[in-house]
């Protein structure tokens, strides 16, 4: 099952590749054509946006499956990330359930989860923009495998703790416009309480959306922050716990809920308590997202403003 657009090409070795900074194009033009020659040999079928429930977050999906006939759960699971962007173990953690295989790769760099183990392959494309072609034979014969032993017996390089790498070289991304666009969001205004950085954030959120409905409760409660300041605009409201560590920050925009919250936050709510889907944030790892499609989902979420995560 292909997404539009994709039609199962294979990767040229030979050409000069310009890559460009966009999710789609990582996903489309070098992590599809790799997936696509291993299941070529394995026979896996891969499976886009495979929703992938774990625990209480029911709705995250994953980008690729592949999956064997007659099993019912993925042999692997691969989350595409932006071409440049860093990639790290988390982005791929939230999916895994046991005896799935996991990937996440921003289309140069991959990062694997296998059995608690971790490997960095890559990267797949050389400062020149051509495809390194052992790092190309040796993701599709990794992602080719069926089971956790065959994968951990390709590579003696397997760690049990998880390492950052540093950036790779790479070709130059392409970039076709170099406008900044407007900066109309990018005036704030610094409010010292909750009440009042909600009441103003209360202003730019549509009526019936779920941003609205959790401020609405938050006003209607009294509640205060314990600590910190926050500054609201057209499309935010942030939460610091001090001058350039945040602990929140609300998206007004849009008709389900955003909210980016500092990760020892919700470990002292406790995750199980909270009903919004949980996913890593994918440049800060000491953040989450929570999305939330239904009024119940924000169940847990006004607590957030309660906690103090710099008291030790």
């Amino acid at each position: 099952m292909l997404p539009q657009g994709h039609e199962g090409e294979r990767m040229d070795l030979s050409r000069i590749v310009r890559p460009q900074p966009s999710e789609r194009w990582a996903m489309y033009r070098m992590i599809c054509p790799v997936v696509d020659a291993a299941c070529a040999v394995s026979g896996l079928e891969a499976f886009f946006e495979y929703p992938q429930p774990n625990g209480p977050n029911k709705r995250l999906s994953a980008d690729i499956a592949l999956m064997a006939e007659g099993r019912q759960t993925p042999v692997w699971l691969v989350e595409a990330k932006k071409f440049g962007r860093q990639v790290n173990p988390g982005m791929i953690d939230p999916y895994l359930n046991p005896g799935a295989m996991g990937a996440v790769s921003n289309g140069s760099q991959w990062i694997f989860k296998i059995a608690g183990r971790y490997l960095s392959v890559g990267p797949l494309l050389r400062p020149d923009g051509r495809v390194d072609e052992t790092i190309y034979h040796r993701l599709v014969a990794l992602i080719a495998t069926v089971d956790e032993e065959s994968a951990l017996a390709l590579s003696d390089e397997w760690t049990e703790t998880w390492a950052a790498t540093s950036k790779a070289a790479g070709p130059t991304i392409w970039k076709v416009s170099g406008g900044k666009g407007t900066r109309a969001y990018h005036e704030k205004a610094r409010y010292e309480s909750l009440q009042e950085a909600a009441a103003a954030a209360r202003a730019h959120a549509s009526s019936g959306t779920l941003a609205a409905v959790l401020l609405d409760a938050i006003i209607d409660a009294g509640q205060e922050a314990a600590i910190g300041y926050f500054e609201v605009n057209k499309a935010r409201m942030i939460w610091w716990l001090k001058d350039r560590m945040r602990g929140a920050r609300l998206n007004l925009t849009g008709k389900h809920m955003e909210m980016l919250v500092d990760n020892g936050i919700l470990d002292r709510i406790g995750r199980q308590n909270v009903r919004a889907s949980i996913k890593m944030h994918d440049k800060n790892v000491q953040m989450s997202m929570l999305k939330a499609g239904i009024p119940d989902e924000l169940t847990g979420l006004a607590a957030v403003f309660a906690i103090n995560p710099l008291r030790t």
